[in-house]
């Protein structure tokens, strides 16, 4: 084997280190396969196990929600913060989704 170059298992191609990610990068060493074979296999495992990856995130996204829906941005300071009542989340996001709609249109409010 030539110093500077390294065989995928996989595809059984003899390519230069460079075609090959850094496993840890502080010891110099190297993934197995090579970056297309990686990539191939990483959309594959994806393509077979699509439904996983959609149910994880909307889970971590449904958790997300609530949170979300409990804060409101203060006119006081802009920043994010907690609203007393639900209701009152309602009327602020349509407070500023019609204000940015009138900007973007050249209406002033």
């Amino acid at each position: 084997m030539l110093a500077g170059v390294k065989t995928c298992p996989r595809c059984r191609q003899e390519l230069p280190l460079a075609e090959f990610n850094f496993k840890n990068r502080a010891r110099g060493r190297r993934q197995v396969y090579c970056r297309a074979c990686s990539r191939a296999y990483i959309r594959d495992h994806y393509t077979r196990n699509r439904q996983y990856y959609i149910d994880k995130a909307f889970a971590r996204k449904g958790r997300e929600l609530p949170r979300l829906h409990e804060l409101v941005i203060l006119p006081e300071t802009g920043h994010m913060g907690p609203v007393e009542r639900p209701d009152e989340v309602a009327a602020a996001l349509l407070a500023l989704s019609t204000a940015g709609q009138a900007a973007a249109t050249g209406l002033a409010a």
